[in-house]
């Protein structure tokens, strides 16, 4: 048994164990959840060696999550020649890359803000990515600015079959009622929030959130977590 399998068997008896469940519910009974592993460990090796070790490790599914000076994936500084390697790379690495991070500034014009989404999301195309993942913006004052960019980028998203998606992680993000806001200021079908889970005994056993509640308001349910090493985190 490798270090993933004893993991996810022993999160999966704990969980029960805790509940009080007299046996481990099947593989083949509720929610199934692809379970993948970010860059964000593996940036003080070069992203060939992470995408290598990713692989290593048993994923089949990896997102494009923190960029170095090296590596900027999808950003708007990302050339035509660079976006070419990288998805080269990529498509060699036999790992899926099933989103990239959306980095949006809100203290420039509005119009700037907007053109360098608008390029990540034309980088995204080019990467055939299906999602963008965004995280909200911290400053208060910087909300309505941010809301606008992100309904401009809904649609444009949606122009190039690309979902975006907010993950819950603070401010405008950070709970509940912030959350319900940004969905209605941006107003748009295709922004969504993307369903983070807190631990992996709640992602392994379906957890309180992943039924109609969870699940169907979120959207989206397949999230490539961090992995310290070749474990799960």
């Amino acid at each position: 048994m490798n270090r993933r399998a004893f993991l996810e068997r022993t999160l999966v008896g704990g969980a029960a164990a805790t509940l009080g469940l007299s046996r481990v519910p099947s593989r083949n009974a509720g929610v199934h959840w692809r379970i993948g592993c970010f860059n964000r460990p593996w940036t003080t090796w070069n992203f060939d060696e992470a995408l290598k070790q990713i692989k290593a490790a048993g994923y089949q599914t990896t997102g494009l999550l923190t960029r170095t000076k090296d590596e900027p994936f999808i950003g708007a500084d990302a050339s035509p020649d660079y976006l070419a390697r990288l998805q080269q790379r990529l498509a060699g690495s036999g790992l899926t890359v099933n989103m990239g991070a959306l980095r949006s500034r809100h203290d420039i014009p509005l119009g700037d803000s907007i053109n360098e989404v608008r390029r990540q999301i034309e980088n995204a195309g080019a990467l055939a990515l299906p999602y963008l993942l965004t995280f909200g913006v911290d400053k208060p004052g910087e909300y309505e600015h941010y809301y606008k960019v992100m309904s401009d980028a809904a649609a444009y998203a949606e122009e190039h079959r690309i979902k975006l998606v907010m993950k819950p992680h603070g401010g405008s993000s950070g709970a509940s009622d912030e959350i319900m806001a940004a969905m209605r200021a941006v107003h748009h079908p295709n922004f969504k929030i993307w369903y983070d889970a807190a631990d992996h005994g709640r992602v392994l056993q379906g957890g309180p959130n992943c039924g109609r509640d969870g699940g169907e308001r979120a959207g989206k349910s397949s999230v490539p977590r961090s992995c310290p090493g070749a474990g799960l985190s």
